[in-house]
């Protein structure tokens, strides 16, 4: 006598169907919703970041730009996609802000370790991300080049910076502040700190 198992739901099914119930006002689904993802995005983040802290921040983050935008998540459509788009730019955000706060390097080669694209299509971004930012910073002059380098990659105060290249303080701001202008023109995304 064969048995009528059916395979158990895969996240996406499970956590599409919760959502939209919690879309339809069921609470429960969206307890059920938020209490699996805070299981499950934890363990994914630290994977990609590899940074524990900087993990739990962006789960945090993650879980409440979730909460805000529940309503714009369309039933029509796959969860995971929607929920990995947050993810990422969640996780970009930290970085900015590690970045800033930190002065720590960003941009070098574990940069695309730290955003660790989870599909093709995301590999293909990150990649011309990656590429059009490095060659942007090629493309700048020099001292520009060296201001950015010292300031943003390197983590130096502009006054060890000033030291470092014998131009003087108000030189290296100057030359950081157009380098910066010149980045975001480039590539649209960068922000000063």
């Amino acid at each position: 006598m064969a048995s009528d198992q059916r395979n158990p739901p895969s996240l996406e099914e499970k956590w599409h169907g919760w959502m939209m119930a919690a879309q339809n006002g069921e609470r429960n689904a969206y307890t059920l919703l938020l209490r699996e993802l805070a299981h499950f995005l934890p363990r994914y983040v630290v994977k990609h970041v590899q940074n524990q802290q900087m993990a739990d921040d962006i789960c945090q983050e993650v879980l409440v730009s979730i909460h805000k935008a529940r309503h714009t998540w369309n039933s029509e459509r796959a969860f995971m996609p929607w929920l990995m788009a947050i993810v990422k730019h969640r996780t970009i955000d930290e970085i900015r802000k590690w970045a800033r706060v930190k002065k720590a390097e960003i941009i070098d080669e574990r940069y695309d370790q730290l955003l660790s694209p989870s599909n093709t299509e995301d590999e293909v971004l990150a990649a011309e991300l990656g590429n059009t930012l490095n060659e942007a910073i090629k493309n700048l002059p020099e001292k520009q080049r060296q201001s950015f380098r010292l300031l943003k990659l390197e983590g130096h105060s502009v006054k060890e910076a000033s030291t470092i290249t014998g131009i003087s303080q108000s030189a290296i701001k100057v030359s950081a502040h157009r380098a910066y202008k010149s980045l975001k023109k480039s590539i649209g995304w960068f922000h000063e700190a």
